[in-house]
């Protein structure tokens, strides 16, 4: 694969992403919108805990997804359907088993779901919904295996597309729902259908574009399994650490603080994930773009290709960060009124914890691609336990605020730094000093917009949607020129650019 088609199937999968999510967005506000109307916020935020919870089952599948995947790309670069087809055909077996322990696992913790949820009122057939979640998180492993060639081979669009589709449709259902029922056993109900129906779509879409999958053989040696398990293993604190990072917050906010402050913090994730989620997807290939190049020239163009996805993602996430700290309350304001309306502090802890997440994504796609699993294990590990105590104790101080700031500052002391260290030493072969100046740079560059933004508001305060909307085309342009202003002349955003504007003119042209 050459290096245009690379930037070319990265591009093709931004496009699709963006129009998928737009759409989502659209659909999943209506339904979100329809949900808090019907049931409140006691509801919301026990289906946000709900969801949290089954996210952490997810340590069962223990690596072994980012293990494959890292195993294919050789042999996609190579044309070894064999192998392509024994990889896959044994992840598929991986994830059945998977799928069984999370349904063990789920029904094992019901007994202790009502310690987990605070509310006023007390509500009827708890566990009866939280087991209909398991079957969910469960059901989400069928079939879903053999979607890693897609991924592996740059085709992320198609499974977008697909699961875009499906969960549109569960929205709209879930509108109608609310309007003439009210019903939460329906609500989860159209979600289980729809994630049976969108594994079933992915399945055919795979199948159809590689129909050596259908095959027979291809079956691993002993000394592949033993590669996969050993990759699987170092991949195995990466998860724990991960999920034990990004899937508590829930869990603390709904002991510490209450259940119904989980469905106040779930509208803001519900903004700023859309925003994360948009820029994801401009990045999503770039564990595959990495792999092949590993896979196929080597080091020598990494160095170059790192510093411009770490210069396109603080352009990109630090553009959202700090447009979310300007907007985001207002928008809450407007949409839902002022007893949803977090504090700024909130506000800004959120915003920061999208920035540093967003500033890893050159470590993180690197490090997934190359096989950096075992240098870089531990530091996850150490990243979810300094989380943890953090989070109860700033949690006790701050409260929301406390919580979502650990996050933030668990990241800052660990990840941020040791990654690109990592990367620095082993693949790029140079002091990490380099990388470090450039962080601090992108750091400096959001904090002082973030103060700006601060500053400004105490002057404006927005009650219509027009003022809203002028808002936030004036807060877009000024991030942008400030941006502009700052790092406009580097050689890095000149060499972005122009890798950029061909492959982008080019694919416009042709169909998906």
């Amino acid at each position: 694969m050459g290096g245009s088609e690379r930037t070319a199937n990265a591009v093709r999968n931004a496009v699709v992403g963006v129009v998928c999510q737009l759409t989502l967005l659209a659909t999943s506000f209506a339904a979100r919108t329809a949900f808090i109307r019907a049931l409140g916020a006691d509801y919301l935020g026990l289906s946000s805990l709900f969801t949290n919870v089954l996210s952490l089952l997810s340590l069962a599948e223990l690596g072994f997804g980012s293990a494959v995947t890292y195993s294919l790309y050789r042999p996609i670069a190579e044309g070894d359907t064999p192998r392509l087809r024994g990889l896959v055909r044994y992840l598929g077996r991986i994830y059945r088993v998977v799928g069984l322990t999370v349904a063990l696992l789920g029904l094992a913790l019901a007994p202790f779901v009502h310690n987990l949820v605070r509310l006023e009122e007390e509500v009827p057939h708890l566990t009866g919904y939280y087991l209909l979640y398991v079957a969910d998180c469960a059901c989400s492993y069928l079939f879903a295996y053999k979607a890693a060639v897609l991924e592996a081979d740059q085709k992320h669009y198609v499974t977008r597309l697909a699961r875009a589709l499906v969960q549109n449709a569960v929205n709209i259902a879930r509108v109608v729902l609310m309007a003439r029922t009210r019903s939460y056993l329906g609500w989860i109900l159209i979600q289980l259908a729809g994630t049976f129906a969108a594994n079933l779509a992915v399945r055919w879409a795979a199948v159809r574009r590689y129909p050596y999958l259908r095959g027979r053989g291809g079956e691993l040696d002993a000394a592949a399994k033993g590669e996969l398990f050993a990759n699987a293993r170092a991949l195995l604190i990466y998860k724990i650490g991960s999920v034990a990072l990004n899937q508590t917050d829930n869990l603390l906010i709904s002991v510490l603080i209450g259940t119904a402050a989980v469905g106040l913090y779930s509208n803001y994730f519900l903004l700023f994930g859309t925003v994360v989620t948009f820029a994801d997807l401009l990045f999503s290939s770039l564990g595959a773009v990495y792999g092949n190049l590993y896979a196929t020239e080597g080091r020598a163009r990494m160095r170059e290709g790192y510093d411009m996805i770490a210069f396109a993602s603080f352009a990109v996430y630090g553009f959202g960060a700090v447009c979310l700290f300007c907007l985001q309350s207002d928008f809450v304001r407007l949409w839902l009124g002022q007893n949803y309306v977090l504090d700024e502090g909130t506000v800004f802890a959120i915003c920061l914890n999208v920035f540093v997440t967003g500033m890893r994504t050159p470590s993180g796609a690197a490090r997934n691609a190359t096989g950096l699993f075992r240098e870089t294990r531990y530091v996850f590990a150490a990243t979810a336990l300094l989380n943890l105590g953090l989070s109860v104790l700033l949690g006790k101080v701050w409260g929301l605020a406390g919580i979502l700031g650990a996050t933030a500052l668990s990241r800052l002391l660990t990840q941020a730094w040791y990654e690109p260290y990592v990367f620095s030493r082993k693949v790029l072969r140079e002091p990490y000093r380099r990388l470090l100046a450039w962080q601090a740079r992108y750091g400096a560059a959001f904090l002082g917009a973030c103060g700006v933004v601060h500053w400004v508001k105490r002057f404006a305060r927005v009650e219509t949607v027009g003022a809203f909307v002028l808002e936030t085309l004036l807060c877009a342009a000024a991030v942008a020129a400030l941006w502009t202003l700052l790092f406009g002349r580097t050689e890095v955003c000149r060499r972005t650019l122009a890798q950029l504007r061909p492959i982008a003119r080019r694919l416009l042209k042709k169909p998906l």
